[in-house]
């Protein structure tokens, strides 16, 4: 598996991946992350932070008499932990926001109570820093890191397997005696074996309009109908998961 590095800030992300275009899994963190969520296709495994992070930071500050701090992020950095806690001598306070603005007043709020420490992602120390509260950023862990790219070669593996998999039920599909033409919910093709592109399909390779028109005129039903004036024998069955109705497959025979 090939990784690829780049460096990227919120407002650049999904240009960034643009330039990567044999890219299906993105590992980052934080707004870079989310941004790269838009994209289609594109699966993001964001690097999240551990308890040993948390403690270790929460040691370092309470360590200087530092006695009331707070984690401020967002919800893609802290994991969406939000509470007040006691640890040892101090009072922790964690917050995961899901805006940028909900960070900003987070931090007003925490400021106006007196909070002695912001520890955040980038965004938040770098907005508790011009507001004059003192501040520090969560860094990544080596450990972090690693397990975000396990996780990624892990998804990246399964796709492949994925593709693998519908390659072979493609090939198997293709060389039966069978038609074989899947229609989705809005009525549309969505495959059709080779079978069913020589009996029912233009030159072009096109399944024809009018032919397709008599099988799904059978319904979800069993019998004779005609194709193109050929009697076949044809049979629909529907796709209904969890009493949801996602089109039908027809099969016939000449």
């Amino acid at each position: 598996i090939t990784i690829d590095t780049d460096v990227a800030d919120d407002d650049h992300a999904v240009e960034t991946v643009g330039r990567h275009p044999e890219a299906e899994v993105v590992v980052s963190r934080g707004g870079v992350g989310e941004r790269v969520r838009s994209i289609e296709g594109i699966s993001v495994i964001q690097v999240g932070m551990n308890a040993g992070q948390f403690l270790e930071a929460i040691s370092r500050f309470s360590g200087r008499g530092m006695r009331r701090i707070a984690f401020v992020g967002r919800i893609s950095v802290l994991g969406g932990i939000s509470g007040d806690y006691r640890i040892g001598e101090a009072e922790v306070t964690f917050r995961s926001c899901s805006s940028l603005e909900e960070i900003e007043r987070t931090l007003d709020r925490l400021q106006r109570d007196g909070i002695d420490v912001i520890i955040g992602c980038r965004f938040s120390h770098e907005l508790a820093v011009k507001k004059g509260i003192p501040s520090d950023r969560l860094t990544t862990s080596a450990l972090s890191i690693r397990e975000a790219l396990e996780e990624a070669v892990r998804l990246v593996g399964a796709r492949e397997t994925e593709r693998l998999h519908s390659a072979q039920l493609r090939a198997i599909i293709d060389n039966i005696e069978e038609g074989v033409i899947a229609i989705d919910s809005k009525r549309q093709v969505s495959f059709c074996n080779n079978v069913a592109r020589r009996v029912a399909g233009r030159k072009d390779g096109v399944l024809d309009g009018g032919a397709l028109a008599e099988l799904l005129a059978r319904g979800r039903q069993e019998g004779i109908t005609t194709v193109r004036g050929n009697p076949v024998l044809a049979k629909s069955i529907a796709l209904d998961i969890g009493g949801k109705r996602f089109g039908e497959v027809i099969t016939f025979q000449e």
